[in-house]
């Protein structure tokens, strides 16, 4: 994310290529969709592509909640909330790894929030 110039360009690329196989692999498995489709949608907020981004993560979060997978829809929200600094995205992920008890994320999404300076509200349990 953080590099520039050719090797942002050959970063993307490996990252396209990653995606593309990830895609393909979640094709026959519904339980792979909500990370094949969150990684699009990294992917296209990465080239710039905002809106693609979004339609991208809100198919990850129907495919989590449609499959009942609690922890893939707290961390689609991680990765909205974490790109956009959406403060609503970044209380569901935390709200989500609270319910499924993943303390590694829910910690993982509270130094985020800290390192934006706090820019992001978000409640503490």
């Amino acid at each position: 994310e953080a590099a520039d110039g050719p090797a942002r360009g050959d970063a993307l690329e490996h990252a396209g290529s990653a995606c593309r196989a990830a895609l393909k692999a979640a094709a026959g498995r519904g339980d792979a969709r909500p990370e094949a489709w969150r990684l699009k949608g990294t992917l296209e907020w990465l080239h710039g592509r905002r809106s693609a981004a979004l339609k991208w993560w809100r198919r990850s979060l129907a495919a989590a909640q449609e499959i009942a997978a609690p922890y893939e829809v707290a961390r689609t929200h991680l990765e909205i909330g974490r790109l956009t600094g959406s403060a609503e995205n970044m209380e569901r992920a935390a709200a989500g790894f609270t319910a499924v008890g993943a303390n590694w994320d829910l910690d993982r999404t509270r130094r985020l929030h800290d390192s934006a300076g706090g820019a992001i509200p978000m409640g503490r349990s």
